[in-house]
């Protein structure tokens, strides 16, 4: 058996040093370039740190309540809309507008300042589609106006109903959020024949 040739110890001291080389400069290179920092977070000029510039800005979403029933009130932001009562009758404007009309008595009550109303606030959601609210003549009527703080304002909303039948949903909304109830808007009618009364108060 052929002996192995010793490495002469002169190389021995050269070779070890040049490993270790290599080993640190593959390490070096697998690494590349030092991690970036983290985003500094010190409070900037404002007091707010610099990561927090970063986010979107807050949005504030409407309210929205219900459905609810007829009788019951909607706490919307500075203000308490409620729907007293809602009747289905054969006619209105003083017996002057002849159909099928969802009669709708409301009262808002404003808990901050600049408040908005109007007929216009509200419609009528249906299986056949939004129905509008129908030009009112009446003294009762809900007009257009503005509320201040503690105000209160009541009046009738109206809709003509045509031939839509059954259950239908009531919709509040304003700048503020909306609010719903529902509402029973009974059977058909046979042509020539007056509507039924239907009601929906409490």
């Amino acid at each position: 058996m052929r002996k192995r040739r010793r490495m002469p110890r002169r190389w021995a001291s050269v070779l070890v040093p040049v490993a270790l080389g290599a080993t640190v400069a593959l390490g070096v290179g697998a690494c590349g370039t030092e991690p970036a920092a983290p985003p500094s977070t010190d409070p900037g000029p404002s007091g707010t740190s610099i990561a927090d510039t970063t986010r979107p800005p807050a949005t504030t979403v409407p309210a929205a309540v219900g459905p609810l029933e007829v009788g019951s009130s909607a706490d919307l932001p500075d203000l308490r809309v409620t729907v007293v009562r809602a009747d289905v009758g054969d006619q209105t404007n003083r017996g002057l507008a002849r159909g099928r009309f969802l009669l709708v008595s409301v009262r808002l009550q404003a808990a901050g300042e600049g408040i908005d109303y109007g007929p216009r606030d509200w419609s009528l959601e249906t299986t056949d589609g939004e129905i509008p609210p129908f030009a009112l003549a009446e003294d009762d009527r809900l007009g257009f106006g503005e509320l201040t703080a503690g105000g209160v304002e009541e009046g009738r909303v109206v809709f003509d109903l045509g031939t839509t039948t059954g259950s239908a949903q009531l919709r509040y909304r304003s700048p503020a959020g909306t609010a719903r109830w529902i509402v029973e808007l009974g059977g058909g009618v046979p042509p020539g024949a007056a509507a039924p009364p239907v009601s929906s108060a409490p």
